[in-house]
Formats: C-alpha cells, sequence, structure tokens
C-alpha cells in the first residue's frame, strides 16, 4: 500500500478520474486497475507531477477492466495491474486477455505493480507473457520515480501498433 501523499497532493489535483465508459473512443488512455481508493489517488497524482495529460481510466477490479477493454474503440496504451484484486485478480484477467486473440493483438503493456512479490505469482505473471512486474511504491515520490522509468522506457520501445506515441505530455514549467 502506498504512504498516504500530503493533503497538498490530493487539493492541486487537476485530473478527474474517469470510470469504465464503454462506446467512448479511448485511444491513449492509461489504464489503472487498482482498488484501493488512496493508490489510486497516488498514480493520478504521480501522472500529472510527470506531466502526462492522457486520459487516466480507473477501475477498481478485473472484471470492470475486462469489459473495459473489450469496448470496440478502446486501446488503451500501458495497463497498470494491483496483482491482488477483488472479483477477478491480475493473473486470472492476463489469462483471459492472453486467451482473446483481439484483446492480445491489441499489444497494450501489462504491467503488475504490487505489494506482492512472492516468486509464484511472478513466475505464473512472466508465463502470461506480462511487460513487467514492479514492486508497488511506497509513497508519492517513489511512485513518480517508479512511473517515470516505466514511461521512458515504453516511449523508446517498438510495438506492433506503436500506439505508446499517443503518450502526451504537457510543456514542463
Amino acid at each position: 500500500m502506498f504512504a498516504k501523499a500530503s493533503k497538498e497532493i490530493f487539493l492541486n489535483s487537476k485530473i478527474e478520474s474517469k470510470k469504465m465508459e464503454t462506446g467512448k473512443n479511448k485511444i491513449g488512455a492509461l489504464l489503472v486497475v487498482e482498488d484501493n481508493k488512496g493508490d489510486q489517488k497516488i498514480l493520478e497524482e504521480a501522472f500529472l507531477a510527470l506531466g502526462i495529460v492522457n486520459e487516466i481510466v480507473i477501475v477498481d477490479n478485473g472484471k470492470e477492466a475486462l469489459t473495459y477493454l473489450k469496448g470496440e474503440e478502446v486501446q488503451p496504451i500501458l495497463i497498470l495491474w494491483n496483482i491482488n484484486m477483488p472479483v477477478l485478480d491480475g493473473l486470472q484477467l492476463r489469462e483471459e486477455i492472453f486467451k482473446d486473440k483481439k484483446l492480445r493483438m491489441k499489444c497494450i503493456p501489462f504491467i503488475f505493480m504490487s505489494s506482492d512479490g512472492s516468486e509464484e505469482n511472478i513466475e505464473k505473471a512472466f508465463e502470461y507473457s506480462v511487460q513487467g512486474y514492479f514492486e508497488k511504491a511506497k509513497d508519492f515520490h517513489s511512485a513518480v520515480e517508479l512511473l517515470n522509468i516505466i514511461i521512458k522506457y515504453w516511449k523508446a520501445s517498438k510495438l506492433p501498433n506503436n500506439k505508446f506515441g499517443l503518450l502526451k505530455e504537457m510543456a514542463r514549467r
């Protein structure tokens, strides 16, 4: 679990969470699958601190994520996932994506950010070809550092449908 961020960070937020909205064009969105509201807020704030202005779509469980991902116009550029989730956990969702050719061919980087670093879960995750498994940051500043590393990597990486080129950054002040 992330440590609590300061009240300042929460009050200065300019990102509005978007709950699952099927039917809308979601190309370029960042999908966060996290059931902890505090962790959701810290991730939103970290994206804001990095100057990322892409839509941040947050869902609370794997079932919501799967429904969102099956939308026709949906093409997120990154999925950040907590492995231990209610309804449909991270490994179960990854298995569902892996089994569905249409979802698999969207080539969305699927990255776990979890406090569960068990060898068993890490091995299972990579059996389903996840693109990363990171220990969940313990505070806001660690979250910014971790997301910065992940974003830089995926911006430089070549993908069959290179949607990560759609990452939008605000001008640095």
